[in-house]
């Protein structure tokens, strides 16, 4: 027995939108916990990896068992050793950024709940600040 290829398509479509709506406290990039400091030090610990592990190193992501792109952003140390992703001499050049916000398209850019101005000045103050692992 063959299942109709309409059939098909709105079951492919339901788990589509049903992933994309799936979003909770600990995914939505929206949630409180994943703000930066409005001043001050950024850390890579409270603030640059939880980032990263809600938005970019999870499983068919960024992890270190998939590695989409051939990055791995599940540790500082994989981060850094990405050519070009982090560069603290020329800030604005540095990929992350780019991508965080929305200068460089990026599946994450596609994504219905988009990286908060607060996510991206955090993220271009850390780079700033040296990218330093704390």
């Amino acid at each position: 027995m063959t299942m109709n290829p309409i059939r098909l398509n709105i079951i492919a479509l339901f788990v589509l939108v049903a992933v994309l709506f799936s979003c909770n406290s600990s995914t939505d990039p929206n949630f409180v916990d994943l703000d930066f400091p409005e001043e001050g030090e950024v850390s890579y610990f409270k603030n640059v990896e939880p980032f990263l592990r809600v938005r970019c190193a999870y499983a068919g992501c960024h992890s270190t068992a998939q590695k989409a792109g051939g990055m791995d952003l599940t540790n500082w140390f994989s981060l850094i050793s990405i050519g070009g992703f982090v560069n603290t001499f020329n800030v604005e050049s540095s990929l992350f950024l780019q991508v965080v916000n929305g200068q460089n398209p990026h599946l994450s850019n596609l994504q219905l709940i988009k990286v908060r101005t607060n996510q991206v000045e955090g993220i271009k103050r850390w780079i700033e600040q040296g990218a330093l692992n704390n």
